[in-house]
């Protein structure tokens, strides 16, 4: 499963100050998701979500996202799939000017995805809600 993080690796890298990135995450929405079930487990719903946002100016347009697996850890309880694993085309720059090593964007991707109101927008969507039998 790797449609959607195959569509934010096409976008033109973006730089941002670890400022700007938290304004822009403030704005950013859900765009696409895809869903699939995982028939050699517990028939247990996973997929992708990508969340961004356009950022247009007088000469072009152009889009700033973070896109992550998820998987359903109980029925409609879901969790990312893999943290260390969110895709992006942010470089975070530092007080200083220089890019954010891998490992240190990675944290700040974790915090954005964590504020975002991600599982109750695929939760609502009623694609993945289930109901356990009584």
């Amino acid at each position: 499963m790797s449609i959607l993080t195959s569509t934010v690796s096409k976008w033109d890298p973006f730089e941002a100050s670890l400022l700007e990135w938290r304004r822009l995450c403030k704005r950013m929405k859900y765009l696409d998701s895809s869903r699939g079930i995982d028939f050699d487990r517990d028939r247990t719903h996973l997929g992708e979500v990508l969340w961004g946002i356009e950022l247009k100016d007088a000469n072009s347009t152009r889009m700033v996202g973070v896109c992550w697996e998820w998987r359903e850890v109980i029925p409609n309880v879901l969790a990312l799939s893999n943290p260390l694993g969110i895709q992006s085309n942010v470089m975070l720059k530092d007080e200083r000017g220089e890019i954010v090593a891998p490992s240190k964007l990675v944290l700040h991707l974790n915090a954005a995805v964590n504020k975002f109101a991600w599982q109750a927008d695929l939760t609502s969507q009623g694609s993945v809600r289930r109901y356990i039998a009584a």
